[in-house]
C-alpha cells in the first residue's frame, strides 16, 4: 500500500513544476499580505522549498521590492546570538 500524498507534498510538486503558477501564487499572497501576513510567509516557504528560491519566477523589480517591504513590515528578524 502506498502512502497517500499529503497536501504539502502535492503543493510542493506542483510549484516545482510550474514557475508561472508559483509566481502568480506569490503575487496573490503579496496582495493579501496586509490581511494575512502568515499567508505570505507560508507561500514563500512552499515556493522556496519547491524551487530553491524565487530567482526564476520572473518577478519585476517592483514586485521584488514590494515583497521585501511586506516582509519587513510584518516580520521582524531576531538578532543572531554572538558566538562565544
Amino acid at each position: 500500500m502506498t502512502n497517500p500524498l499529503t497536501f504539502d507534498d502535492w503543493l510542493i510538486k506542483r510549484l516545482a513544476r510550474d514557475a508561472q503558477e508559483a509566481a502568480e501564487l506569490l503575487r496573490v499572497a503579496l496582495e493579501e499580505a496586509d490581511e494575512d501576513p502568515q499567508g505570505l510567509s507560508l507561500t514563500l516557504h512552499y515556493i522556496t522549498v519547491a524551487r530553491g528560491g524565487i530567482d526564476d519566477l520572473g518577478l519585476k523589480i517592483e514586485e521584488t521590492t514590494a515583497l521585501l517591504n511586506a516582509l519587513g513590515k510584518h516580520f521582524r528578524p531576531e538578532p543572531l546570538a554572538q558566538a562565544a
